[in-house]
């Protein structure tokens, strides 16, 4: 997603090779045996079962580390689906993940699909093209 300065969200974060070009970084690469990819792949093995996915080894714009990548629910708006179970699921996993409660609706909108999606880029579209606080996403969707 473009960064849209009229919005009150940090630009998009940093890339692997940005934050990998930082000297004291490179410095401790070279001092570690296992390279970043040893790592990552260590990582996937140990987490396999848990539902997670490594990612990238950089941090974010905000200093945050961004390691991890849950699998998320999908909400698509239907009838047959319980949106506070869902709302409920993905606070928590949010909330394990650290995720920030001012970055927490742009996440849930990547969840989004078919008659939910529609609703949400309408609502974002009235919302001058900036995402909705956390609060007033939960309470619209309700």
């Amino acid at each position: 997603m473009p960064w849209n300065p009229s919005c009150s969200l940090l630009p998009p974060a940093l890339s692997l090779q940005k934050v990998a070009a930082n000297a004291a970084q490179q410095n401790l690469m070279q001092q570690n045996p296992y390279s970043i990819l040893q790592l990552q792949e260590a990582l996937q093995t140990a987490l396999t079962g848990a539902n997670f996915t490594v990612q990238t080894a950089a941090t974010n714009a905000g200093g945050r580390p961004s390691t991890l990548r849950i699998d998320l629910p999908i909400f698509k708006g239907t009838h047959s689906e319980n949106v506070r179970a869902w709302l409920s699921i993905l606070d928590d996993q949010l909330s394990t993940s650290h995720i920030a409660v001012a970055d927490r609706t742009v996440s849930a909108s990547g969840l989004l699909r078919d008659n939910a999606q529609t609703w949400y880029l309408a609502l974002k579209r009235a919302n001058n093209d900036c995402p909705l606080s956390w609060d007033d996403f939960r309470a619209a969707l309700l």
